[in-house]
């Protein structure tokens, strides 16, 4: 199903967006996509990331910290659910 897959290759984007120190910046992830990034992701869970200093955010860009890189895993798990 075409629809499934773009949503598959919008996950897939997140998750190697997420595993680079730079992190996804929200205007080249919408070029690519089309679509908005934040409206994808678990916005309580990106708020707590962000406060207990497992993700970086500003206007244009989420990136994991330090510490959050050590359990990327996990937070793009929860922030795709």
């Amino acid at each position: 199903d075409e629809q499934v897959s773009h949503a598959a290759e919008l996950d897939e984007r997140i998750l190697m967006g997420l595993r680079v120190r730079e992190g996804i910046h929200f205007e080249r992830f919408t070029q690519q996509t089309g679509k908005e990034l934040l409206p994808l992701l678990n916005a309580a869970k990106l708020s707590r990331f962000v406060s207990e200093g497992y993700l970086y955010q500003d206007d244009t860009c989420i990136a994991p910290t330090s510490k959050g890189a050590l359990v990327l895993n996990h937070i793009t798990h929860e922030l795709l659910s």
